[in-house]
């Protein structure tokens, strides 16, 4: 069975729910659940087995907060891992040894692009992720 990796990097830099209009906050937690909907629908599974949070999104996000407001698919809080500054961590990586530049090089031929505004599910999946769950209490 190939190995899924969802990962969420530096385009989306923080995340909070705060007291404000309710359509920005569940536009971005709306954006973000589809996106992870459509991969795992294009994968072919029903959810990730773990996700990995990167960079400052990663950082300041409360694991236990994102599931309740239903941000993240129903997985266990354990399986949500903050990794930190990846891309970083990936640059001085491949600086001192050269086995991690073929891996990235493999990952990179390996990977394709999903254009998940054109995919034919993204209006419906983004109307139904704009919800938050009622056991959010917000």
């Amino acid at each position: 069975m190939a190995r899924t990796s969802f990962w969420v990097n530096e385009i989306v830099r923080s995340l909070s729910v705060s007291p404000g209009p309710a359509s920005t906050n569940s536009g971005a937690k709306g954006a973000l659940r589809t996106g992870i909907d459509l991969l795992c629908l294009e994968a072919g599974i029903e959810r990730p087995r773990k996700i990995l949070l990167a960079g400052a999104f990663g950082s300041y996000i409360r694991k236990k907060d994102a599931l309740t407001i239903g941000m993240f698919p129903d997985i266990s809080e354990k399986n949500i891992e903050v990794v930190g500054n990846a891309a970083g961590a990936g640059a001085i990586l491949t600086l001192f040894d050269d086995r991690f530049i073929a891996q990235a090089n493999d990952l990179r031929q390996s990977t394709r692009v999903l254009d998940l505004a054109s995919h034919p599910n993204f209006q419906e999946l983004f109307i139904a992720s704009l919800e938050f769950p009622k056991t959010a209490n917000i």
